[in-house]
């Protein structure tokens, strides 16, 4: 991976500072949560492109229909961008957060 010169970051400062052009589903599952705190929205998009299948497949088991297997689905992601800051890797795995927020959704749904 080429990363641009010390000279050309510069071309990449924002309110955040240089960016990592590196691809974000390449990076792990905490880095990931942690830029989406910071409101990094490709993070968000990696964590989704990673863990919306299971999230969706959870949902259409529990909820049993299509349509608000994929609501729910949106939904989950919803929180994560919401609650991302909220993550604490001493507790426990990314995946089994995210399978939590979905769990709770989905049993509030069934309500």
């Amino acid at each position: 991976m080429n990363l641009p010169s010390p000279k050309e970051r510069k071309n990449y400062q924002g309110v955040h500072g240089w960016w990592d052009v590196t691809n974000y589903h390449e990076r792990g599952d905490e880095e990931l949560f942690r830029l989406i705190a910071g409101g990094h929205k490709e993070a968000l998009e990696a964590l989704y492109s990673r863990y919306s299948p299971l999230v969706f497949s959870m949902a259409r088991l529990m909820l049993r229909n299509q349509h608000m297997a994929e609501e729910a689905t949106q939904e989950v992601f919803l929180r994560v961008w919401q609650k991302a800051g909220s993550f604490d890797p001493v507790r426990g795995e990314a995946h089994t957060w995210i399978v939590s927020v979905a769990h709770h959704y989905i049993v509030d749904e069934l309500r």
